[in-house]
């Protein structure tokens, strides 16, 4: 009998690779700057509370959780738990889950921060699943769909065991503000450096 590998996701098909992008453009109210951005960069600026929000997630929790470094192993433990995308920022060591856009229930804890109306993510083209020298973010559990969010108590059950895991105490800082790569880049959205842009607002006219 033959067992399918499940260490590396299936690549999406141009269709459901064009779907995706579509339904995580529409963010903005310009859905045609996160397509601009994508093909320019490989990286959108995407405005969440609207379609989705995310939670920024320290890298050490994640691992302390996965018990494992290595890209694929961690991508097919988050898929498991959360059912749901992930982005992975190896620069600014956060993660970025993907959850509906409805208000925050309370405190995620010192390691996580919810990101919700009024801030703004970077978030990579779809078809970026896995590290590369090329790309500064990437899909570390990928979209497989439109509205494939991750499930908030997946999410806040994961972080309850990472932050009472003693690696997560020991490897990760707090999860305060944005990193030193989440800066919003000169004239609002054109870098190829941003990798994860939250507590920032782009002008109304890059929306």
């Amino acid at each position: 009998m033959n067992i399918p590998d499940t260490s590396r996701p299936t690549p999406l098909t141009e269709p459901q690779a064009e779907a995706t992008s579509r339904w995580l453009a529409g963010s903005l109210n310009r859905p045609a700057n996160a397509h601009q951005e994508w093909t320019a960069n490989g990286i959108a600026i995407l405005a969440l509370g609207r379609r989705l929000s995310a939670v920024r997630v320290t890298e050490g929790l994640v691992y302390a959780v996965t018990a494992n470094t290595a890209p694929a192993t961690v991508a097919r433990v988050l898929r498991e738990l959360l059912h749901g995308p992930v982005i992975h920022d190896p620069r600014g060591q956060r993660f970025y889950a993907l959850v509906p856009a409805s208000p925050s229930s309370g405190s995620l804890g010192r390691y996580a921060t919810y990101l919700g109306l009024g801030h703004f993510v970077g978030v990579p083209r779809v078809e970026n699943t896995a590290p590369s020298r090329f790309v500064t973010s990437y899909w570390a559990a990928p979209m497989l769909r439109p509205g494939d969010l991750c499930d908030p108590i997946r999410l806040a059950a994961m972080l309850t065991v990472g932050s009472d895991a003693p690696a997560s105490r020991e490897a990760c800082p707090k999860s305060e503000g944005p990193g030193p790569a989440e800066q919003l880049p000169d004239r609002g959205l054109r870098t190829t450096s941003l990798v994860g842009v939250d507590g920032f607002e782009p002008p109304t006219s890059a929306l």
